[in-house]
């Protein structure tokens, strides 16, 4: 996320394309995303069983936090004039996702996955189809992208993308039933050092995902002045200030 972010940020901010492949600028968000929304739903599973969400105030505190910090960047990107701004991102789709999806862990596992593959299903069509969906726009179809509602970055609709936190909800059930581990595995010694940084990371996404791309940002520009001090050629290609 952190990589694709920078480059992202190389291309739209600085003008400068590190590639062309599809591949990397149309998979890797799918890629990205797709991991997120999954191992959300994993961990929506592991709460329900471990009973943090006593209540509907509880679920609503969790999914409305990230709904919220979604919110905070339509704010930023609509007043900052950025010429693209965020709609509906990845925390509007994970704050909403999980909230609905909660209502789905009482059903049997394989219900999760078939509802999980269809909403998928359907989002595929719907993308290969170009259907015009302004009438039910509520739902952020993956066609509306195109139906008139502006030049949107980090757009992920709800359907499909509710589709991974189903198929992570029955995984979580499958991996981890009642809560518990249902496999067991062993880490060498000599690895625990180097899975520290990552568990950090795990623990604390959210935060990451927050603070990431005002750093990257700061970092990308300091490299660019070292390489041409000019600050006025620097400034002036930044897609922000034209």
């Amino acid at each position: 996320m952190i990589i694709f972010h920078g480059a992202f940020q190389l291309r739209f901010i600085f003008n400068k394309n590190i590639t062309t492949s599809d591949w990397f600028w149309i998979g890797s968000p799918i890629l990205i995303s797709g991991t997120f929304l999954t191992v959300a739903g994993i961990s929506l599973h592991l709460r329900a069983q471990k009973r943090k969400y006593n209540g509907i105030s509880q679920l609503l505190k969790r999914s409305g936090l990230i709904f919220g910090l979604g919110m905070c960047l339509t704010l930023i990107t609509t007043v900052a004039h950025m010429g693209a701004y965020v709609y509906f991102g990845i925390l509007h789709c994970i704050g909403l996702a999980t909230f609905i999806s909660y209502y789905t862990i009482p059903w049997p596992k394989y219900m999760n996955l078939l509802a999980g593959l269809m909403t998928l299903g359907i989002g595929i069509y719907g993308n290969f189809a170009y259907l015009s969906c302004k009438c039910i726009a509520l739902f952020w179809l993956h066609p509306c992208f195109s139906s008139g509602l502006g030049n949107q970055i980090d757009y992920y609709p709800l359907i499909p993308s509710i589709g991974f936190v189903f198929i992570g909800i029955f995984l979580g059930k499958v991996l981890y039933p009642g809560g518990q581990r249902a496999f067991n595995y062993t880490i060498p010694v000599v690895m625990l050092k180097l899975i520290t940084p990552i568990c950090f990371l795990g623990r604390h996404a959210l935060l990451i995902y927050c603070i990431h791309t005002p750093i990257v940002l700061a970092m990308i520009f300091i490299i660019l002045y070292l390489i041409n001090p000019t600050s006025a050629s620097i400034f002036q290609n930044i897609g922000l200030l034209k």
